[in-house]
């Protein structure tokens, strides 16, 4: 009789906002994952911020909890306008940490206390973008470029069942609302009505214009300004299908730019901050996006891009090569990860979940929180 093989168990802290395009960089995660450890992996994903019963991010809580059930913790990162607003971190609690971790797609804003203890842990990061490796370089911590990971969902997706792949426009518009970009106000207040406008310039110039929103506050936007179709997406999947099945995209969102650059499909992106502009500069597509704030006319300036569409497409030809190293460092990596998850695991056979009394423990403080007994003092 063979021994058992154990399986690996790895705790996914992540932004989980109900948002398609958060799940794009974890699709491309979780996939590099079980490439590299195969099909004994079980994958536990936790909010970055914001969880029920304070089970969110890196605190004291997690961090217990990971090394009681888990054998490794991977810090994803995603398209925030600033760290602070989706990831909980406590320095303090993640020395605790004694399992090993890996953090990638880290965007800028972290403080150098911060991505030190990161690197203690993890040992080295992986930068988003430029801006954010340039952070890590100047608080002295191991970093590497590994870029957004959305460029490479194409391969972790599944192709729709027979019959069910979506019916394309002639122009699809990735929406944003204007309360989820960085954009001062005045510059916010006009967006609803340029997104009119550039849906009318579209449909003139292109055919038929759909739009496609992944909240709820791209559908209320969607239905306010335009009479023209939208479709809401807000499962990964359904959202890489419209994107996919796009002949041309105009998008405010940097994860469906991203997208469309590794799949070849032309676009045009509507940047709103610089957390958008170092996404595609991380690709080697510095420039290309329209830079919202300071651009008074989109509809003429989307034109002017829509013009030179061969420009995108030799650029893509050039950028290629880069787009392989950022794979490498991404898969590289993750091997790395896989063999401190099978180094640490040596000796340790009992574990996830050890010691039963400290899982006991766990549970009770769960249910009283939930369900607090009669003699507990109110809050």
């Amino acid at each position: 009789m063979t021994g058992r093989r154990p399986i690996s168990t790895v705790f996914c802290v992540r932004p989980m906002r109900g948002q398609a395009d958060d799940d794009a960089a974890f699709l491309v995660l979780k996939h590099a994952l079980r490439e590299v450890f195969g099909p004994l992996l079980s994958i536990t994903s936790l909010p970055a911020a914001g969880g029920a019963l304070n089970r969110a991010g890196l605190n004291s809580r997690t961090v217990y909890e990971f090394g009681l059930f888990g054998h490794g913790v991977v810090v994803l990162g995603g398209a925030p306008l600033d760290h602070r607003e989706w990831l909980q971190l406590e320095v303090d609690a993640l020395a605790a940490l004694d399992v090993p971790l890996l953090a990638c797609g880290l965007p800028r804003g972290f403080t150098p206390g911060e991505l030190t203890a990161l690197s203690a842990r993890g040992g080295t990061l992986l930068a988003r973008d430029h801006d954010a490796l340039a952070e890590m370089q100047a608080a002295g911590v191991p970093a590497t470029l590994g870029g957004p990971p959305a460029l490479f969902l194409d391969r972790a997706t599944r192709p729709p069942p027979p019959g069910h792949a979506p019916t394309s426009a002639d122009v699809l518009v990735v929406v944003r609302a204007p309360a989820d970009t960085p954009l001062p106000g005045d510059r916010r207040r006009r967006l609803p009505g340029e997104l009119r406008d550039l849906v009318r310039g579209l449909t003139a110039s292109h055919g038929e214009v759909r739009l496609l929103c992944q909240s709820e506050a791209d559908r209320h936007l969607a239905a306010a300004v335009s009479d023209v179709d939208y479709v809401a997406c807000e499962e990964v999947y359904d959202w890489a299908d419209q994107l996919g099945a796009a002949s041309l995209v105009v998008t405010f969102r940097p994860e469906a730019a991203l997208v469309c650059a590794g799949r070849d499909t032309p676009f045009v992106h509507l940047a709103a901050g610089p957390h958008d502009h170092a996404a595609l500069e991380a690709i080697g597509l510095s420039g290309w996006p329209i830079d919202v704030e300071s651009t008074p006319d989109l509809v003429s300036a989307v034109a002017e891009r829509l013009g030179r569409l061969q420009t995108l497409s030799d650029r893509r030809l050039t950028a290629m090569p880069g787009w392989a190293a950022l794979d490498r460092a991404l898969m590289q990596a993750v091997r790395d990860f896989a063999d401190r998850v099978g180094a640490a695991r040596v000796g340790d056979a009992h574990r996830p979940g050890a010691d039963a009394q400290a899982v006991r423990s766990l549970l009770a403080a769960e249910a009283t929180a939930v369900h607090p007994r009669a003699d507990d003092p109110p809050d």
